[in-house]
Parts: structure tokens; sequence; C-alpha cells
């Protein structure tokens, strides 16, 4: 029995295989967007992660200056032999290293974005809305 090519069920599956071009191309162009945002995410990671590294070491190289100054202050008096009270320098906290950015956070971002912007235009429509229903009302007050 040969399938009737006008119904519903077909109708639908040809739209949707119509459309399947435009969106696959729709999706390749937001991936495309992603991965430049991530490559500017990186770039911005990779300075901030420089400069972190760089007050890091100098934090450490102070703190190995100090140890070594305290051990030659013990060895001192040791040697002179008196007992040496002072504690041994303790090393400051580390600053901590900016979180690396994903490919996936940033999809989340664009979404709740775009979620938001539709959120506003949303309801900018019902003031419009509003307003039109107010205006119509004095009018008719009138």
């Amino acid at each position: 029995m040969p399938k009737l090519l006008t119904g519903d069920d077909f109708m639908s599956k040809v739209s949707d295989h119509d459309k399947a071009p435009e969106a696959a191309a729709q999706e390749k162009e937001a991936r495309m967007d992603v991965k430049k945002l991530y490559e500017q995410q990186m770039e911005e990671y990779e300075r901030k992660a420089a400069l972190v590294k760089a007050a890091n070491e100098r934090v450490k190289s102070l703190h190995v200056k100090k140890l070594e100054e305290w051990k030659e202050r013990k060895a001192r008096a040791k040697a002179n032999g008196t007992v040496f009270k002072t504690n041994q320098p303790k090393r400051p906290a580390l600053e901590c290293m900016p979180e690396k950015p994903t490919k996936k956070s940033i999809v989340i971002e664009l979404k709740a974005a775009r979620m938001d912007t539709e959120m506003d235009q949303s309801k900018g429509n019902e003031s419009n809305k509003n307003s039109d229903r107010s205006d119509d009302e004095g009018s008719s007050l009138e």
C-alpha cells in the first residue's frame, strides 16, 4: 500500500528536514562565537596568571632570604652559646590563581545573557501594552 504524501505527519517531517541545514549552520556559528570568546578569555587568563605567578615568586624569594637570615642568626647564637628564641619566619599566604575559563562556562554565560535580554524585552512589551491600555482608558474618559 503506497504512503499518502500529503499527510500532516509527512509534511511535518519534510519541513523538519528542510530546517535542518539552517539549524546546523546556526549551531556552527554559535560554536565559532564560543571559540572566539574562549580564546579572548584564555589570553586574559594567561596574562593574569603570569602576574600572579610573578607576585608569588617574589613572595617565595623574599621568604627564602628571610629564612636564610634567620638560620644565620640561629647558627651565630649557637656558636656563641646563647639561647636563640626567635621563631622561624612563616611564609605569607600566596595569591590565588584566577579561575581558568572553560567553554562550558562560556556557553552557560551566553545562555544566561540571552535569557536576561529576552526577559527585558518581554517586560518592555508588557509595559508598552499597559501604557497603550492606559492611553485608551484616558481617551474614553474624555
